[in-house]
């Protein structure tokens, strides 16, 4: 048997077991990590078209790391209050419409808070899955 085969058999073995719910919320954490893609872009949006030093982009592009260290808490506080799907939701369908709305912004000011928010909701959404995923495997 091939090496690649052996890998792809192997691959599918281990991952055959898994609930359907599993596969739909490793789709939602491929989303949301996905979306965290943009930062690349926002700095280089920064930096040539809105003409940011390249500390001062630095610093709008940390504020969505304090917003995902936020969240982790907060979204482990709603997953355990509220409930996990709800808290999925929420980061989901905030978190997306978060992102649309940074894309429309052109003053600092507005895409530093923005991208705050954005990653303080959309982040809230590990927590919860991996307690459903938890709850469920």
């Amino acid at each position: 048997m091939a090496p690649l085969a052996r890998i792809r058999d192997s691959f599918t073995a281990s991952v055959a077991g898994l609930p359907r719910p599993f596969w739909f919320l490793w789709a939602g954490t491929f989303i949301t990590r996905a979306g965290s893609f943009v930062l690349p872009f926002l700095a280089l949006y920064l930096t040539q078209v809105l003409h940011l030093s390249l500390s001062r982009a630095g610093l709008v592009i940390a504020l969505y790391g304090a917003g995902g260290a936020i969240a982790g808490p907060v979204g482990g506080f709603l997953a355990d209050r509220v409930g996990r799907r709800f808290t999925m939701v929420l980061a989901l369908a905030v978190g997306g419409a978060g992102m649309i709305a940074l894309g429309m912004m052109h003053r600092v000011e507005w895409i530093a808070s923005t991208l705050f928010v954005v990653a303080l909701v959309t982040e809230m959404y590990r927590p919860a899955a991996q307690a459903a995923i938890s709850d469920m495997v």
